[in-house]
């Protein structure tokens, strides 16, 4: 993976284009919670589950961890839809060797637009919990998930085009713009759209793609 700085230069303006770039970029995680994934991964003590809660922390992380199962096994099998099964199917020596390819930075390192989406995305994901959880319980993995990675094609755009994100939020939510006009001049394709084939690229849960 590539970091977000090597085409800043460039703003693609087609869904192939922007599928190939953004999934080129590696999310940078917490240190702190890069440091207590890897330690629960050596610890044999812990179960899965255990395992599964604690990458919670950190969406990006998340995320990774559910491409990389689905990205393996694409076309043999369903998709992995929870955590748990990602890990599984991934096993420990792998999951291992995926933390260690994901960049652990100090939060002040890590980019304020960044942080903001996946801020963004914890707090659905807790509104979702507290509204769903005990009236939907066989569903709450579903809309768990579904809540926390519905804004995660945006997370390596944050990375590479912070700029483009704040021109569009000015441009649109405080100026009262057209977004399909500002995403289209800004970025050459509608956002949904993109979100969509990014997320069916990754092959997410189909609670994250149905959502677009």
């Amino acid at each position: 993976m590539s970091t977000a700085h090597a085409a800043h230069h460039l703003v693609p303006k087609t869904l192939d284009a922007w599928v190939k770039l953004l999934d080129g970029i590696a999310l940078p995680v917490p240190a702190v919670n890069h440091g207590h994934v890897r330690a629960a991964l050596n610890d044999s003590r812990r179960s899965l589950r255990e395992i599964a809660e604690m990458m919670q922390e950190s969406p990006a992380l998340v995320l990774s961890v559910m491409r990389e199962a689905n990205h393996h096994t694409h076309g043999l099998t369903e998709q992995a839809e929870s955590l748990e099964i990602a890990i599984n199917r991934l096993g420990l020596a792998r999951t291992e060797i995926l933390l260690g390819r994901l960049p652990a930075k100090p939060p002040e390192e890590i980019p304020a637009v960044y942080r903001q989406l996946i801020l963004v995305s914890q707090h659905a994901t807790q509104q979702a919990n507290g509204l769903f959880a005990s009236r939907l319980a066989r569903l709450w993995q579903d809309i768990h998930m579904g809540s926390l990675l519905f804004l995660s094609p945006l997370w390596p755009m944050a990375l590479a085009y912070p700029k483009l994100l704040e021109e569009l939020e000015l441009r649109v939510i405080h100026k009262g713009h057209s977004s399909l006009a500002v995403e289209k001049e800004l970025f050459g394709v509608n956002l949904l759209e993109l979100c969509l084939a990014l997320a069916e690229f990754w092959r997410l849960p189909i609670w994250v793609t149905r959502g677009y």
